[in-house]
C-alpha cells in the first residue's frame, strides 16, 4: 500500500487508516519510502532512534528506508509523523515543522509552541473563520520557482478534554480517547492531499493579560532556535542533530523567507470574545497589540 506522507510516499504494508492513499502511478524521482516492521534490517541505519519505551526506529534515508522494531503497532501510529519523519527529512533536505496549521485564503498560517500549550485549541476556535490544514506537522519544501510550500500527513485530529468538551459537546470522550497520545483522535473527512504556500509562523507562549499579543521576531538567531525547537522538540537536540541541519539549505530559507511572531496567548476563556480580532492581526502584513 502506498500513501501520502507529507512530501513523501510512503510504501508498506501496514494500514494507515489516516494517511490518504496515493493511487498514482510512482514515477522513479517520486520521494518513495519504503516502511519495514519487525522486520531484519538489510543496512546499516544512520540513526538508530529509541523513540519511546516499546518502539525504535532504524532511519536508512540514503537507501530511503524506515525500520521499526515495535510489539503494539498504536506507538507506530502515534510517533512515525513526529520526530523520526522530522530526522529524516533533515536527511533528505527538508523540513518537518511541528505545528498546527490554518488555510486562509489560499496561504497557510502555521502555531508551533511547547506541549500542552494550545495549539489544537486554538485552531480549533479558529476554525469558525477558516479551515484547519493540520493538527500535529506540517512538511516543507520549495518548488521549481522557489516558493515555500507546507504538505499535511494524518487528517485526524487529537483533542484534549477540555477542548474536546468545548467543540464536541454532543460526544463521549471516552469514545474517541487514544490511550497512547492520551487524547481524543477524531478523524477529518474530504482532506485530499494538497500543498499550499506557508505564508507566517506563529510560535506561542503563556501571556498574562487577557487579549493576544503579536510581536514580529526580529533576530535571526531567535528565528533559528524557535525553527529547531519547532522540527526537533527543545528535548530532542543532542550534537548529532544539530549537525543533520546541515544537510538542508531549507532550514535557512524559512528562516529568511517566513515572517516569524511570537504570540502571547490569554486564558481559554477569553477565546470567544477574542478570536475574531486575533484572526484579523495574524492575516495582517504586520502584527499589532490591540
Amino acid at each position: 500500500m502506498r500513501y501520502y506522507l507529507y512530501n513523501f510516499i510512503l510504501e508498506t504494508d501496514i494500514c494507515f487508516e489516516m494517511l490518504t492513499e496515493c493511487r498514482m502511478e510512482i514515477q522513479e524521482d517520486d520521494n518513495v519510502i519504503l516502511l519495514f516492521v519487525n522486520e531484519e534490517l538489510e543496512e546499516d541505519p544512520e540513526i538508530i532512534l529509541p523513540f519511546k519505551e516499546d518502539i525504535t526506529y532504524y532511519l536508512c534515508p540514503r537507501d530511503n528506508k524506515i525500520y521499526v522494531k515495535t510489539k503494539n503497532l498504536k506507538y507506530l501510529y502515534s510517533s512515525l509523523f513526529n520526530i523520526p519523519m522530522s530526522l529524516f527529512s533533515l536527511f533528505k533536505g527538508k523540513a518537518i515543522i511541528h505545528c498546527n496549521a490554518i488555510e486562509f485564503d489560499s496561504a497557510l498560517y502555521c502555531f508551533s509552541g511547547n506541549k500542552g500549550i494550545g495549539k489544537t485549541t486554538l485552531a480549533m476556535f479558529l476554525e469558525k473563520y477558516c479551515s484547519i490544514f493540520s493538527d500535529d506537522c506540517v512538511a516543507v519544501d520549495m518548488d521549481c520557482n522557489n516558493l515555500l510550500y507546507g504538505y499535511r500527513a494524518a487528517h485526524t485530529l487529537k483533542l484534549c478534554k477540555t477542548t474536546f468538551d468545548i467543540v464536541m459537546s454532543d460526544r463521549r470522550y471516552e469514545d474517541y480517547f487514544d490511550d497512547i497520545s492520551q487524547k481524543a483522535s477524531i478523524s477529518l473527512p474530504n482532506m485530499d492531499y494538497k500543498r499550499l504556500p506557508i505564508k507566517k509562523m506563529f510560535f506561542l507562549i503563556r501571556g498574562e493579560d487577557k487579549r493576544f499579543v503579536c510581536d514580529k521576531v526580529e533576530s535571526v538567531i531567535v528565528k533559528r532556535v524557535l525553527l529547531i525547537q519547532a522540527i526537533v522538540g527543545k528535548d530532542y537536540i543532542p550534537k548529532s542533530v544539530i549537525e543533520i541541519f546541515g544537510h538542508t539549505r531549507l532550514f535557512d530559507e524559512i528562516v529568511e523567507r517566513i515572517p516569524f511572531f511570537i504570540v502571547k496567548i490569554p486564558p481559554m476563556s477569553e477565546y470567544n470574545l477574542q478570536i475574531p480580532q486575533f484572526l484579523n492581526t495574524i492575516i495582517e502584513e504586520g502584527a499589532r497589540i490591540w
